[in-house]
């Protein structure tokens, strides 16, 4: 008996150590979770390496497509369709698949420039998404002037192609013009490496030469009505900053 006791005691300690490791690692892991939005972070890195070594490089002025599914995770209060911020950070994704796949995202290491920032966003919701249901965002870069990339991204549910919310995306890169961004892709990827295909993602799409992407497509309108808009705010909040009555 006194034996067994003794065992007894032996095994508790060599176990005391396990339990304590268990709950550190249980400690750390809730402390992350509460402290990050450590899903957000995780699908980041997800997107970034598949993007860029298990999908195939796209043309810069092509329209790309991510998929997903609506969780419960992206639910709001209601419990019955998606959270608007979810929109916004689907769309984050896919702006990322899409500086991924076409080597702006390699430009910019090159380079060493400032990552990617978002400073404007304009959103039209057409009809909520219920969860659960498979959706297909599209993302192709409409126009860009000297300083910005205008995005416009479409997010469809998949099993009746409809249009939810539509969305365009201000996107400056510091430390860099589009331009410089274009040329700089074509030094150094070539007409080799990089697709010469404009449009969907799909062979039917139109070829173009490496040299015409350097030129803007058209200002779409409401497009134009948007930057006015900015434009016009801008100048209110500069002006009302000036008359800034002093205390």
């Amino acid at each position: 008996s006194r034996v067994r006791s003794i065992q007894t005691i032996l095994d508790t300690g060599k176990r005391e150590p396990n339990i304590v490791r268990m709950v550190e690692a249980t400690t750390l892991a809730l402390g992350l979770l509460v402290t990050f939005e450590l899903g957000y972070f995780v699908k980041a890195i997800i997107y970034t390496v598949g993007s860029r070594f298990l999908r195939s490089k796209v043309h810069p002025l092509a329209k790309t497509h991510v998929w997903g599914i609506c969780s419960t995770r992206d639910i709001d209060f209601m419990l019955n369709h998606i959270n608007n911020a979810r929109y916004l950070r689907a769309m984050d994704f896919g702006r990322l698949d899409h500086f991924t796949r076409s080597r702006f995202s390699s430009v910019l290491m090159l380079l060493w420039r400032q990552t990617q920032i978002a400073p404007n966003n304009l959103h039209k919701f057409v009809r909520d998404a219920q969860w659960s249901l498979r959706v297909k965002i599209c993302i192709p870069i409409v126009y860009w002037d000297s300083r910005n990339f205008y995005y416009r991204q479409d997010f469809h549910t998949i099993h009746d192609n409809f249009l939810r919310v539509t969305a365009y995306v201000k996107v400056a890169v510091q430390g860099a013009t589009p331009t410089e961004l274009f040329q700089a892709s074509k030094d150094m990827f070539g007409l080799a490496n990089l697709p010469q295909k404009t449009g969907d993602e799909h062979p039917a799409s139109s070829e173009v030469e490496i040299s015409d992407i350097i030129d803007s497509p058209p200002l779409p309108n409401d497009l134009a009505a948007w930057i006015n808009f900015n434009n016009e705010s801008s100048a209110v909040l500069k002006k009302s900053r000036e008359h800034k009555p002093q205390f």
